[in-house]
C-alpha cells in the first residue's frame, strides 16, 4: 500500500492481481482484521504442529469468495439448453467409409480466416503489451467468446461475470530438460489459464492488450523452465505445472474422466486418489484454445517445381486444414497463422453446440479488429 500512497508505481509486469484499495486507514484495518485471526483470543497455549495438521483436514482455511483461488469460469454461451442425441449420417461415402457404428456425438468442423491488416493490428497491439502473438491469439478468442458471453446473457450483472477459463495441449518433454527430435507421442494438458471478463464497453485495444499481457504472463510459466535455486526447485518440480506431476495428473484426471463420461451401470467407480479426490476448477474451461505458430515453419507450399519434366513424380504442398474428433462439450480452437493472416480451425461437438450461435461467433471473431479506430482512444 506504501507504494499506492507515495505515488511510487511499479512496473506492469509485476503487477498479478487487481486489489480493492482502502481509501481510509480506518476502513484498511478493518478489512485486514477480516483477514486475520489471533488465536490468542480464543486459547491460552496452541501447538503450532497439532493446529497445523488440523488445519489441513477440515473445511478450507481459505474462503475462496474472499481469498485468491481457482476461479469459476463462464461456460461455453454457444452451448444448447440440452444435448441432442447424435444422428447417422446418410451413407454418402459408403465404398470407403464405415456407417455401421454411430458415434456417441456428431462433430462438425468450422474453419475461419483473420484477413491480413487485422493480424498486423493484432501484432501491433501484443507489441505494444509486450506479450507474444501466441498470447495474442489466446486474447482474441477470449474477447470474442466475452463478447457473445455479454450478448447472448445480457442479464447478468458486471460483478457477477466469471472469467474466461482454457486449457490447451502442451509437450511435456521440455518440462524434463528433454530437447531431442521426439520418437513417440507424449501429450499433457494443461490446468488452464484464467483471462478476467472485460465489457464489450470497453476500448477494443485496451481489452486486447490487457488480455494478451494476462495470457502471456500465464502461458510462460509452461513454456519457460526457468533454474531457481534448490529450495524454489522442489516446490517448481512438484507444482501443478511441475515436471514432478505434470504426467501424473493427467493419468489420474484421465482415469476420473472416463470412468465419470460412462453410464452409471457401466462405471467400474474407481478411485485412484482415495480420500483427497482432486480439486479442479469449479467449472469446465470455456473452451479449448491452441496457438500452433507459423504454419509455413513446418510445410510450405512452392517447394517443388511442378512443371519440372526431367522428374517422373513432383508433389507440392497446397493447403491443409485439420481439426480432431471433440469429446462431449468440447469446442477446440486451433489458430495459427496462414498465408499472412491467421487461420482457424475449430473442433466442435456438434450435439451440445448451436451451429446458428457458432455461425456469429466466427463472423465476430473474422471481423471484430475490422472496426475503425483512433490511436487517441483511452489505454488500459
Amino acid at each position: 500500500m506504501s507504494d499506492v500512497v507515495e505515488g511510487v508505481r511499479r512496473p506492469d509486469d509485476n503487477i498479478c492481481f487487481a486489489v480493492d484499495m482502502p481509501e481510509t486507514v480506518g476502513e484498511a484495518v478493518r478489512e485486514a482484521e477480516k483477514q486475520i485471526v489471533f488465536l490468542g483470543d480464543h486459547y491460552e497455549a496452541v501447538d503450532t504442529q497439532d493446529f497445523w495438521i488440523h488445519s489441513q483436514n477440515v473445511a478450507r482455511v481459505a474462503d475462496p469468495t474472499k481469498a485468491l483461488a481457482k476461479l469459476a469460469g463462464f461456460a461455453n454461451p454457444l452451448k444448447r439448453l440440452t444435448p441432442l442425441e447424435a444422428v447417422a449420417s446418410s451413407p454418402t461415402y459408403a465404398a470407403v467409409l464405415d456407417y455401421s457404428k454411430l458415434p456417441p456425438l456428431n462433430a462438425f468442423p468450422v474453419f475461419a480466416k483473420v484477413a491480413l491488416r487485422n493480424t498486423q493490428r493484432l501484432h501491433r497491439l501484443c507489441r505494444e503489451a509486450n506479450a507474444s502473438i501466441g498470447a495474442g491469439c489466446f486474447a482474441l478468442a477470449a474477447l470474442v467468446m466475452m463478447e457473445m458471453y455479454e450478448t447472448l446473457l445480457p442479464g447478468i450483472p458486471l460483478p457477477g461475470r466469471k472469467p474466461f477459463i482454457s486449457g490447451f495441449p502442451l509437450n511435456p518433454r521440455a518440462f524434463f530438460n528433454h530437447h531431442n527430435d521426439p520418437d513417440s507421442l507424449m501429450l499433457a494438458f494443461s490446468d488452464g489459464i484464467a483471462l478476467p471478463f472485460l465489457s464489450g464497453e470497453l476500448d477494443l485495444d485496451g481489452r486486447i492488450r490487457l488480455l494478451a499481457r494476462q495470457a502471456h504472463r500465464q502461458l510462460a510459466s509452461y513454456q519457460k523452465r526457468s533454474q531457481p535455486a534448490e529450495k524454489a526447485a522442489e516446490l517448481q518440480y512438484m507444482s501443478s505445472r511441475g515436471a514432478g506431476r505434470v504426467l501424473a495428473n493427467q493419468y489420474i484426471s484421465s482415469v476420473e474422466r472416463t470412468d465419470a463420461l460412462l453410464p452409471e451401470k457401466l462405471r467400474k467407480n474407481i478411485n485412484p486418489q482415495g480420500e483427497f479426490p482432486m480439486r479442479p476448477n469449479l467449472t469446465m474451461q470455456t473452451c479449448g484454445v491452441s496457438s500452433v505458430g507459423r504454419r509455413d515453419a513446418f510445410i510450405k507450399q512452392g517447394m517443388y517445381d511442378l512443371s519440372d519434366h526431367t522428374k517422373d513424380f513432383v508433389a507440392d504442398f497446397r493447403n491443409t486444414r485439420a481439426t480432431v474428433r471433440p469429446r462431449e462439450g468440447e469446442f477446440l480452437i486451433g489458430i495459427g497463422s496462414a498465408n499472412g493472416g491467421l487461420g482457424v480451425g475449430v473442433s466442435i461437438d456438434g450435439s451440445s453446440i448451436d451451429p446458428a450461435l457458432v455461425r456469429q461467433w466466427k463472423d465476430r471473431l473474422e471481423h471484430v479488429l475490422d472496426e475503425d479506430y483512433s490511436e487517441e482512444k483511452a489505454r488500459l
